[in-house]
Formats: structure tokens, sequence, C-alpha cells
């Protein structure tokens, strides 16, 4: 996704009254990351199917979950 389009998403979405988000298809994290540049004291959870993205996920900032997001439980979050 470029970085136009995730910082326009994360500002949709207003980031400074929000204090915990989920981001379920994370990607390369764009999103995750421009949500941790605009507002850094938010707690993210990252969520996709891709084992390897975890490092650059977990470097941006959010705890990664390794999995479908169709099968994880909000509960666990």
């Amino acid at each position: 996704m470029p970085v136009e389009d995730a910082r326009c998403l994360v500002n949709l979405s207003m980031p400074f009254n929000n204090k915990k988000i989920i981001e379920p298809f994370a990607g390369g994290g764009g999103i995750v990351y421009m949500y941790k540049y605009i507002n850094d004291k938010v707690d993210i959870t990252s969520i996709d199917i891709d084992g390897n993205l975890k490092p650059g996920l977990e470097l941006y900032g959010s705890k990664h979950i390794v999995g479908s997001s169709a099968e994880v439980k909000l509960e666990d979050i």
C-alpha cells in the first residue's frame, strides 16, 4: 500500500481517540507504521499469516500474531 494511502486510512480512524487497535491483514506494515508515527502511544496488535513479517512488524512497535485473522479470538488479544 502506498504511504499516502496508509496515512489517509490512519487519519480517517481518528488515531488520537484510540488506545488500542487491531490490524488484521498487516502485510508489509504500512498502516502499523503510520499509526505509530502519528500516535506512538497506541497499543497495536497486528495479524498476518506470513511468519516472515513478524520481526519487521514488531520493530514498528506492534504485538504480532502469526496466523489467520479469521481464527484469532478477540478475547486472547
